[in-house]
Protein backbone atom coordinates (compact mmCIF):
# COMPACT_ATOMS: atom_id res chain seq x y z
CA UNK A 1 0.00 0.00 0.00
CA UNK A 2 2.76 2.45 0.90
CA UNK A 3 4.62 1.57 -2.29
CA UNK A 4 1.52 2.44 -4.34
CA UNK A 5 1.22 5.80 -2.64
CA UNK A 6 4.94 6.49 -3.12
CA UNK A 7 4.72 5.52 -6.80
CA UNK A 8 1.68 7.77 -7.28
CA UNK A 9 3.40 10.74 -5.61
CA UNK A 10 6.53 10.24 -7.74
CA UNK A 11 4.39 9.90 -10.89
CA UNK A 12 2.44 13.05 -10.00
CA UNK A 13 5.62 14.98 -9.21
CA UNK A 14 7.12 14.09 -12.59
CA UNK A 15 3.79 14.91 -14.27
CA UNK A 16 3.64 18.31 -12.53
CA UNK A 17 7.19 19.16 -13.60
CA UNK A 18 6.52 18.14 -17.20
CA UNK A 19 3.22 20.03 -17.22
CA UNK A 20 4.81 23.17 -15.80
CA UNK A 21 7.63 23.07 -18.35
CA UNK A 22 5.18 22.53 -21.22
CA UNK A 23 2.85 25.26 -19.95
CA UNK A 24 5.57 27.87 -19.55
CA UNK A 25 7.67 27.09 -22.64
CA UNK A 26 6.16 24.92 -25.36
CA UNK A 27 2.57 26.20 -25.30
CA UNK A 28 3.73 29.83 -25.17
CA UNK A 29 4.96 29.36 -28.74
CA UNK A 30 1.43 28.49 -29.85
CA UNK A 31 -0.29 31.30 -27.99
CA UNK A 32 -3.27 32.86 -29.72
CA UNK A 33 -3.38 36.61 -29.01
CA UNK A 34 -1.17 35.97 -26.00
CA UNK A 35 -3.48 33.27 -24.62
CA UNK A 36 -2.26 29.71 -24.30
CA UNK A 37 -4.24 26.68 -23.12
CA UNK A 38 -4.40 26.04 -19.41
CA UNK A 39 -2.65 22.69 -19.30
CA UNK A 40 -2.93 22.68 -15.51
CA UNK A 41 -6.73 22.45 -15.71
CA UNK A 42 -6.47 19.75 -18.37
CA UNK A 43 -4.17 17.56 -16.27
CA UNK A 44 -6.12 18.08 -13.03
CA UNK A 45 -9.49 17.26 -14.59
CA UNK A 46 -8.05 14.30 -16.50
CA UNK A 47 -6.49 12.72 -13.40
CA UNK A 48 -9.64 13.46 -11.38
CA UNK A 49 -11.91 11.76 -13.88
CA UNK A 50 -9.65 8.77 -14.48
CA UNK A 51 -8.54 8.16 -10.88
CA UNK A 52 -11.00 9.86 -8.52
CA UNK A 53 -11.36 12.91 -6.33
CA UNK A 54 -8.53 12.14 -3.88
CA UNK A 55 -6.01 11.79 -6.70
CA UNK A 56 -7.48 14.91 -8.30
CA UNK A 57 -7.07 16.88 -5.09
CA UNK A 58 -3.47 15.66 -4.71
CA UNK A 59 -2.48 16.64 -8.25
CA UNK A 60 -4.38 19.93 -7.86
CA UNK A 61 -2.52 20.66 -4.63
CA UNK A 62 0.83 19.94 -6.24
CA UNK A 63 0.13 22.03 -9.34
CA UNK A 64 -1.30 24.84 -7.22
CA UNK A 65 1.82 24.94 -5.05
CA UNK A 66 4.03 25.09 -8.13
CA UNK A 67 1.93 27.94 -9.54
CA UNK A 68 2.08 29.83 -6.26
CA UNK A 69 5.83 29.36 -5.91
CA UNK A 70 6.68 30.49 -9.44
CA UNK A 71 3.86 32.99 -10.07
CA UNK A 72 2.81 36.32 -8.68
CA UNK A 73 0.13 36.95 -6.12
CA UNK A 74 -0.57 35.71 -2.63
CA UNK A 75 0.70 32.26 -1.77
CA UNK A 76 -2.11 29.73 -1.57
CA UNK A 77 -4.48 31.33 -4.06
CA UNK A 78 -3.79 28.89 -6.91
CA UNK A 79 -3.33 26.02 -4.46
CA UNK A 80 -6.85 26.42 -3.10
CA UNK A 81 -8.39 26.87 -6.54
CA UNK A 82 -6.63 23.94 -8.23
CA UNK A 83 -7.09 21.59 -5.28
CA UNK A 84 -10.83 22.30 -5.30
CA UNK A 85 -10.95 21.86 -9.08
CA UNK A 86 -9.38 18.42 -8.68
CA UNK A 87 -11.56 17.41 -5.78
CA UNK A 88 -14.87 18.52 -7.26
CA UNK A 89 -14.02 17.19 -10.73
CA UNK A 90 -13.39 13.82 -9.12
CA UNK A 91 -17.00 13.63 -7.97
CA UNK A 92 -18.01 12.76 -11.53
CA UNK A 93 -15.64 9.79 -11.44
CA UNK A 94 -18.44 7.55 -10.18
CA UNK A 95 -21.07 8.77 -12.62
CA UNK A 96 -19.67 8.40 -16.12
CA UNK A 97 -17.80 5.93 -18.28
CA UNK A 98 -14.14 6.76 -18.81
CA UNK A 99 -14.33 6.23 -22.56
CA UNK A 100 -16.90 9.03 -22.85
CA UNK A 101 -15.20 12.18 -24.11
CA UNK A 102 -18.10 14.61 -23.85
CA UNK A 103 -18.13 14.89 -20.03
CA UNK A 104 -14.37 15.57 -19.69
CA UNK A 105 -14.46 18.21 -22.43
CA UNK A 106 -17.46 19.98 -20.88
CA UNK A 107 -15.92 19.76 -17.41
CA UNK A 108 -12.59 21.15 -18.64
CA UNK A 109 -14.42 24.06 -20.23
CA UNK A 110 -16.45 24.72 -17.08
CA UNK A 111 -13.40 24.52 -14.79
CA UNK A 112 -11.41 26.75 -17.13
CA UNK A 113 -14.20 29.31 -17.00
CA UNK A 114 -14.40 29.03 -13.21
CA UNK A 115 -10.65 29.47 -12.69
CA UNK A 116 -10.60 32.45 -15.08
CA UNK A 117 -13.56 33.96 -13.26
CA UNK A 118 -11.83 33.69 -9.87
CA UNK A 119 -8.62 35.13 -11.31
CA UNK A 120 -10.61 37.99 -12.85
CA UNK A 121 -12.60 38.67 -9.71
CA UNK A 122 -9.71 38.57 -7.24
CA UNK A 123 -7.09 39.94 -9.62
CA UNK A 124 -8.93 42.70 -11.46
CA UNK A 125 -12.13 43.65 -9.64
CA UNK A 126 -10.30 44.20 -6.37
CA UNK A 127 -8.00 46.60 -8.21
CA UNK A 128 -10.94 48.50 -9.68
CA UNK A 129 -10.74 47.14 -13.24
CA UNK A 130 -14.32 46.09 -13.98
CA UNK A 131 -14.37 45.86 -17.80
CA UNK A 132 -15.60 42.26 -17.89
CA UNK A 133 -16.65 42.25 -21.56
CA UNK A 134 -13.10 43.02 -22.64
CA UNK A 135 -11.74 40.32 -20.32
CA UNK A 136 -14.27 37.78 -21.64
CA UNK A 137 -13.44 38.53 -25.29
CA UNK A 138 -9.68 38.67 -24.87
CA UNK A 139 -8.96 36.02 -22.23
CA UNK A 140 -12.00 33.94 -21.18
CA UNK A 141 -13.21 32.66 -24.54
CA UNK A 142 -9.85 32.02 -26.27
CA UNK A 143 -8.53 30.29 -23.15
CA UNK A 144 -11.67 28.21 -22.80
CA UNK A 145 -11.69 27.08 -26.43
CA UNK A 146 -7.96 26.41 -26.50
CA UNK A 147 -8.09 24.47 -23.22
CA UNK A 148 -11.01 22.35 -24.40
CA UNK A 149 -9.24 21.53 -27.68
CA UNK A 150 -5.98 20.54 -25.97
CA UNK A 151 -7.94 18.78 -23.21
CA UNK A 152 -9.70 16.55 -25.72
CA UNK A 153 -6.34 15.33 -27.02
CA UNK A 154 -4.67 14.98 -23.61
CA UNK A 155 -7.62 13.14 -22.05
CA UNK A 156 -7.60 10.57 -24.85
CA UNK A 157 -3.83 10.06 -24.48
CA UNK A 158 -4.10 9.53 -20.71
CA UNK A 159 -7.12 7.26 -21.11
CA UNK A 160 -5.20 5.16 -23.60
CA UNK A 161 -2.10 5.01 -21.34
CA UNK A 162 -4.09 4.07 -18.21
CA UNK A 163 -5.99 1.43 -20.18
CA UNK A 164 -2.76 0.07 -21.63
CA UNK A 165 -1.00 -0.29 -18.28
CA UNK A 166 -4.11 -1.67 -16.58
CA UNK A 167 -4.40 1.07 -13.98
CA UNK A 168 -5.50 -0.39 -10.65
CA UNK A 169 -4.93 2.74 -8.55
CA UNK A 170 -8.52 3.86 -8.82
CA UNK A 171 -10.96 4.65 -6.05
CA UNK A 172 -13.68 2.10 -5.52
CA UNK A 173 -16.76 2.93 -7.55
CA UNK A 174 -19.98 3.10 -5.59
Amino acid sequence: MKKKIAKDIIFYFILVVITYVLQTTFFKWFAFNGVSPNLFIVIIVTISLLRGRVHGAIIGLMIGCVCDIFAYGPFGFHTIIYMNVGFFSGYLYNYFYNDSVLIPVILMGFMSFLVNYFEYFFGYVFRGKIDITRYINIIFLPDLLYTVFVGFIVYNIFYWIFTLIGDDNKEVRL
